[in-house]
C-alpha cells in the first residue's frame, strides 16, 4: 500500500523509504515470525539485519548517517527522538515485537505505552492500522530512536530479565479496540483530573471525541493537569526520563534558558535536532521565546511529555555536575584565617538560602551551594564536613552509605566553609571548641529542604554534620516502606486499639521514626487527638500536636504534658533513660496508645533492654501490645543489575541460610553499576521487619523468665512471623536487592 506523506518531505528522497520500508514488511509477512501464535516468549535475539535494514538501506542509498537520516524522518513524521541509553529501566516488561525494530515500553502513570523504534511512518505502512486503532483507545504513543540505541537497550532489558516477545499478529489482534479499552481510558481522563465526574455529557463520548472537543474548545488545562493536558489534548509522548543528561544538554540550549522554561535536553541526534522534556504544553509564543536563545539556527526542537518533579532533578543535577571545584576555589587565599576574594564568581542558579542576599556572593559561599547542591540532587540524607592535614574531607551518606565528592578540596578551606553554614545557621562563629546546633532553610528550584547542622572539634580542625530533610516530602506509607504481612497487622492492631504499647527498634538510620510517621499517617487523625514528642520535629504532619524535645523540656515531660491535654494516641520518639522508660509505661497502661522507639539489635532484645532500664516484668507485660525490629535494605537498580544463578545448598549452609528458603520463583540479581546509580548498583531503600504480638505465651514468659530473647524469638515464629535476615533473603529472591546487602544488613545473630 502506498504511503501518504506531508508536503514537508522531499520527493525524491520520500519515495526510497516507501521502498525501504516496502521490502521490510514484504520480508516480514513472508517470515514464519511473522504469523506464528503466542505471546510473551522469553526473547532469542533483536533480528538486527532485518529488523534495521530500511534505516541503514536508506543510509547507503543516499550517503547519510544514521543521526541525519533520522532526524530528516523526524522531522517529516513529527515524531520526536529519543537517546534510550537516557532513560530508565522501567519497574514492568519491556515488550519487542518479534522481526521488527520496536520497543513497547511499561504503561506510564497516564495510561499510555511508549513505542520506540527506527521506522516513521510504519503505522501507515500497515493496511490495518493497528497503531492507529491503539493510540485511538489512548494506549500507543510514539518516539524515534537511532538503531544501535535501540538494540543496547534491547540488551539491558535482557540482561535485567524485564524483555518479552510477542509476534506481529498478536501485536495486530491487540490493536483491536474492545469493551474495557473504551471504558479505561475514561476512567484515566477523569482519575488524572481532565474530567470530572459530573461532566455528564463528556462521560457519553468515546475517548478520541472527547480530546477532540478539548482542544476545540481551546479552554486552558486544569490545574495540576498541566502534563495529562499535554499527553491526551496535545498528544506529546509520555516519558519517564532519568534524572542525568546528555554531555551535549547545553551545547545549544544553555542551562539558564531551560530552567527558567522548566524544560531539560533528553537528546541530541545531530547539532541541529534537539528533543525537549517539558512537563505542559509549550504554547507557541513560549516555543519561539525560548528557541531563539539557541547557539545555532535553523534547529529542529521536538518535545516529549514528562514529569516536573524529574526534570528539576536533571536540571539540579547538571548543576552540580557542572562546577567545577578549581574555579570555585580560585581566587580565594586562605592566610590565617583571613580570605581575600577577587577571582572569579561562579552561579548556580535556582539554589537560594532563606534570609541570605546577593552580596554574600563570594566563591566560598558558591563552594558551600555546591556541596549542598551535589548532596540534594544524589539523595544525600547527611553531609560530613571535616578536615584532615592535607585536605578537606567531604561525604555524603545515601541509601545508608558513605559516598566521597568527587573533587579533592584544599585542607585550608575547612575552617572557612564551617564558619559560612555557621552564618546560614545563626550560630555562633567564635566558639570552635563547643559542640553547636543550628538549622537553615534551603530552596533547590521548586523544592524546600531544611538543613540541620552540628559542629564539633576534633584534634585536627573542626567537624560539621549536615542532616538534609525535604519540607515537602509526603508522609509515608506502610506500603511505600515495604512493610505488610504480619508485622503490618502489628502495627495496625495498636492503632485499632483503645489502649497499649507499640515499639519499634533498630539501629540508629533504620527509619524507625519514618514507620511511627507512616502509622500516624494511616489514623484518622481528625477524629483522635495525636500529639508526639520528637527530637528534632523531622516531618511537619497535618492535623497532630507536635513538640519538639529542647532544653529542660524533655521526653518524659513531654509524656506528663500531652496526658493532660485529653490524647488518644502518643508517639515518642525514643526511649532513653528509665524515667523516660517509666512514663511511656504510665502512658500504656492508663487507657492510651503510644507508640516509641528503642535501640536494640532485635524485636526479642526489647523486653529485656526495658527491664534493664528498670520497668517491672509484670507491669511490662500488661502494657505491651506488640514489638517490631526494623531494618533498611538498599534496592538494586533497576537500570543495572544483572541476574545471577541461585545460590547452592553449600553456599547457603555458609551464610547460615536454610536450602528451604529459596522459593520456586526465585530471580536472584546482582549489582553491577551504572551512570543512573553513580556506579554503586543500587538506587533507594526498602524496609524489612520483624515483629510480635503480646500473646499469653509471651505474656508469661516476659512475667516468668524474664524476658527470654531466645524463648520470645521461638515464640515469634510458631506464632507466624519470620526474622529479619529471611524478609531480606526472601528480597533477594524477588531480585529487589542482593545477597550481599543482606548479609551486610541481617546478622546472623537474627536466625541462630
Amino acid at each position: 500500500m502506498p504511503l501518504k506523506y506531508s508536503s514537508n518531505l522531499d520527493k525524491q528522497l520520500f519515495p526510497k523509504w516507501n521502498e525501504a520500508l516496502g521490502q521490510l514488511l514484504q520480508v516480514v509477512s513472508e517470515s514464519p515470525t511473522g504469523s506464528s501464535g503466542g505471546s510473551g516468549r522469553k526473547p532469542t535475539g533483536m533480528p538486527g539485519a532485518l529488523g534495521f535494514s530500511p534505516l541503514r538501506s536508506f543510509c547507503e542509498q543516499n550517503g547519510l548517517q544514521p543521526g541525519v537520516a533520522l532526524a530528516y524522518l523526524s522531522k517529516a513524521s513529527g515524531i520526536p527522538i529519543v537517546e534510550p541509553e537516557h532513560l530508565p529501566m522501567p519497574q514492568d516488561t519491556v515488550i519487542y515485537i518479534e522481526g521488527l525494530p520496536i520497543l513497547l515500553l511499561c504503561r506510564s502513570q497516564y495510561g499510555t505505552v511508549t513505542m520506540v523504534h527506527a521506522l516513521p511512518f510504519v503505522d501507515m505502512a500497515f493496511d490495518m492500522g493497528v497503531f492507529r486503532r491503539l493510540h485511538k483507545v489512548l494506549k500507543i504513543q510514539q518516539v524515534l530512536a537511532l538503531p544501535d540505541a535501540i538494540e543496547l537497550y534491547y540488551e539491558r532489558a535482557v540482561n535485567a530479565g524485564r524483555m518479552e516477545t510477542i509476534t506481529i499478529e498478536t501485536a495486530l489482534k491487540a490493536g483491536e479496540p474492545t469493551s474495557s479499552d473504551l471504558k479505561n481510558p475514561l476512567h484515566t481522563l477523569t482519575h488524572i483530573g481532565l474530567l470530572k465526574n459530573e461532566d455528564k455529557t463528556y462521560m457519553a463520548m468515546q475517548p478520541s471525541d472527547i480530546l477532540e472537543e478539548l482542544e476545540n474548545a481551546k479552554a486552558p488545562p486544569p490545574e495540576g493537569a498541566e502534563t495529562a493536558w499535554a499527553v491526551f489534548v496535545k498528544n506529546m509522548p509520555f516519558l519517564d526520563i532519568a534524572d542525568t543528561l546528555p554531555d551535549t544538554a547545553f551545547s545549544v540550549l544553555p542551562l539558564s534558558v531551560q530552567r527558567r522554561f522548566s524544560v531539560c535536553v533528553i537528546a541530541q541526534v545531530t547539532p541541529r535536532c534537539i528533543t525537549m522534556a517539558s512537563p505542559c504544553y509549550l504554547e507557541r509564543a513560549a516555543r519561539t521565546e525560548m528557541e531563539s536563545t539557541a547557539a545555532l539556527s535553523l534547529v529542529k526542537f521536538s518535545y516529549v511529555a514528562a514529569n516536573q518533579r524529574t526534570i528539576q532533578s536533571a536540571l539540579t543535577g547538571a548543576q552540580a555536575k557542572d562546577i567545577s571545584p578549581e574555579a570555585l576555589a580560585k581566587g580565594v587565599v586562605f592566610d590565617s584565617g583571613e580570605e581575600n576574594i577577587d577571582g572569579e564568581q561562579i552561579e548556580i542558579e535556582g539554589l537560594t538560602v532563606a534570609g541570605q542576599s546577593d552580596r554574600d556572593d563570594t566563591s566560598v559561599v558558591r563552594l558551600v551551594q555546591a556541596i549542598l547542591l551535589y548532596g540534594i540532587q544524589n539523595r544525600a540524607t547527611d553531609i560530613h564536613i571535616s578536615g584532615h592535614r592535607d585536605r578537606m574531607w567531604v561525604r555524603f551518606r545515601i541509601d545508608g552509605v558513605f559516598s566521597e565528592y568527587p573533587h579533592i578540596l584544599p585542607a585550608g578551606m575547612t575552617r572557612t566553609v564551617i564558619s559560612r553554614l555557621k552564618v546560614l545557621a545563626h550560630m555562633e562563629t567564635q566558639y570552635c571548641d563547643l559542640p553547636l546546633n543550628g538549622k537553615f532553610l534551603l530552596t533547590v528550584g521548586e523544592s524546600k529542604y531544611e538543613i540541620r547542622i552540628n559542629t564539633s572539634n576534633t584534634v585536627i580542625s573542626e567537624k560539621a554534620v549536615l542532616r538534609v530533610q525535604p519540607r515537602d516530602a509526603t508522609i509515608p506509607t506502610l506500603d511505600s516502606l515495604g512493610i505488610g504481612g504480619f508485622e503490618r497487622n502489628i502495627i495496625e492492631r495498636l492503632i485499632d486499639s483503645e489502649h497499649g504499647l507499640l515499639i519499634i527498634t533498630g539501629p540508629t538510620g533504620a527509619g524507625k521514626s519514618t514507620t511511627l510517621y507512616a502509622a500516624i499517617g494511616q489514623i484518622d487523625r481528625r477524629q483522635w487527638n495525636v500529639i508526639t514528642a520528637e527530637d528534632p520535629v523531622e516531618m511537619e504532619i497535618p492535623d497532630t500536636e507536635q513538640h519538639a524535645i529542647k532544653g529542660e523540656f524533655t521526653f518524659d515531660k513531654a509524656v506528663e504534658e500531652a496526658l493532660r491535654q485529653d490524647p488518644d494516641i502518643i508517639m515518642v520518639a525514643e526511649i532513653r533513660s528509665q524515667i523516660e522508660a517509666e512514663a511511656v509505661i504510665r502512658a500504656a497502661i492508663t487507657g492510651h496508645v503510644v507508640m516509641t522507639t528503642l535501640h536494640t539489635n532485635n524485636a526479642a532484645g526489647a523486653v529485656v533492654r526495658l527491664i534493664d532500664l528498670g520497668i517491672q516484668p509484670y507491669i511490662l507485660a500488661d502494657a505491651l501490645t506488640g514489638v517490631c525490629a526494623q531494618r533498611l535494605l538498599r534496592c538494586l537498580c533497576t537500570n543495572c543489575s544483572v541476574p545471577i544463578a541461585p545460590p547452592t545448598r553449600t553456599e547457603l549452609a555458609g551464610m547460615h541460610i536454610p536450602f528451604e528458603w529459596i522459593p520456586a520463583d526465585a530471580k536472584f540479581r546482582t549489582a553491577r553499576g551504572c551512570p543512573l546509580c553513580h556506579g554503586t548498583g543500587y538506587k533507594g531503600r526498602i524496609g524489612i521487619m520483624e515483629g510480635y504480638f503480646n500473646t499469653p505465651i509471651i505474656r508469661d514468659i516476659i512475667k516468668k523468665q524474664q524476658g527470654s530473647p531466645s524463648k520470645i524469638r521461638a515464640a515469634m515464629i510458631n506464632a507466624g512471623g519470620k526474622p529479619l535476615l529471611q524478609h531480606a533473603f526472601e528480597r533477594a529472591a524477588m531480585g529487589v536487592t542482593s545477597l550481599t546487602e543482606v548479609l551486610a544488613v541481617a546478622s546472623l545473630d537474627d536466625v541462630i
